[in-house]
């Protein structure tokens, strides 16, 4: 079955400590949000930014991951808004299905970009649960991607991290918010900047503040054999 990624209501009474309680789950579900804190974005001109506000989030910042919650999958959009999604998680071996299989297959039906072409509705996706703990109140953010930089990032982030994994199952790392640049080989297209999520350092798992749906206590597990699904965009 496929896997939807979603935040589960815990039975135990509510923490007003806690990064997330029925209310915030209540009001995100209410306003169609599917992510942790504040949505984290890169942009083509190189920089992050937060929220519905766009607020910048400076390179070098430090955010510590919960890669636990690292996710692929797929999300429709309709009228530049998600409208459903089929995600699951890597730690659990979670594989997304062909995108042959998910229906929208008509060309015909589909939007447009602003050049004519086809706006696939399937995006392929990657997010990634980050918290910033440099305030006296830890802030939350889902990292969202489905550019190839932005989810060439995320591989390299999780190729080093299963490394450190094997050694050090209770850790979890602290990455530095970077980027790098490439010249296109289409000259139209100029320089083309990408995401760098650099691990700069680890820490307990279980020192991470908890979020509803991410039990820190638990590590990632290893697959089976040592292999592993290998996610790539269609």
């Amino acid at each position: 079955m496929n896997e939807v990624v979603k935040k589960p209501v815990s039975g135990s009474a509510i923490n007003a400590q806690s990064a997330d309680n029925p209310f915030t789950q209540y009001g995100r579900s209410a306003a169609g949000r599917s992510f942790v804190g504040d949505l984290l974005l890169f942009d083509k001109y190189g920089e992050y930014h937060a929220g519905q506000e766009k607020i910048e989030v400076p390179l070098g910042t430090k955010l510590h991951a919960y890669m636990d919650s690292f996710s692929v999958g797929w999300q429709r959009w309709e009228d530049s808004v998600p409208v459903e999604l089929i995600m699951g998680p890597v730690a659990r071996g979670y594989i997304p299905p062909k995108r042959d299989t998910l229906g929208h297959l008509d060309k015909t039906q589909w939007e447009q970009f602003p050049d004519g072409r086809e706006k696939d509705p399937w995006v392929f996706t990657n997010t990634l649960v980050l918290v910033d703990l440099a305030e006296s109140e830890p802030r939350f953010y889902t990292f969202s991607t489905s550019s190839k930089g932005g989810i060439n990032a995320l591989g390299a982030l999780a190729l080093r991290y299963g490394e450190h994994l094997r050694l050090k199952p209770d850790e979890s790392p602290i990455i530095d918010l970077g980027r790098d640049s490439y010249q296109h080989s289409n000259k139209s297209y100029g320089e083309i900047r990408v995401p760098v999520l650099k691990i700069v350092g680890y820490v307990p798992t279980k020192n991470l503040p908890p979020i509803e749906g991410i039990d820190t206590d638990v590590p990632p597990q290893l697959p089976s054999g040592g292999g592993g699904a290998a996610a790539t965009t269609t």
